[in-house]
C-alpha cells in the first residue's frame, strides 16, 4: 500500500511540474554540466525552432547570437561540479 501512495505522490509531483512548465511556456529543463557538445545541441534545437516561427531573419539572428553567448558564458564561467 505504501508503494502505491509513493507512486501516486510522484505522479502528482510530475504532473504539477509539467503544468508549471506549460504555464510559463518553458520547453526545456536541464540540470548538469554545460559542455561544448551540449551547447551545439541546444543551438541546433533553437535554430530549428526559430525556423518554424514567422519572425524576421534579423530578430532570429539576434536571439540566436544572445543565446549562443549565454551558453558560452555558462560553459566558460560555471563552477565545476
Amino acid at each position: 500500500m505504501e508503494k502505491k501512495q509513493e507512486k501516486q505522490s510522484s505522479l502528482a509531483y510530475i504532473f504539477d511540474f509539467y503544468q508549471t512548465l506549460r504555464l510559463y511556456n518553458i520547453t526545456l529543463v536541464y540540470e548538469g554540466e554545460i559542455t561544448d557538445d551540449l551547447t551545439r545541441t541546444f543551438t541546433s534545437m533553437a535554430e530549428n525552432n526559430m525556423l518554424k516561427e514567422e519572425n524576421s531573419g534579423l530578430i532570429q539572428k539576434r536571439v540566436f547570437y544572445v543565446m549562443v553567448e549565454c551558453l558560452q558564458n555558462l560553459t566558460r564561467h560555471a563552477d565545476k561540479m
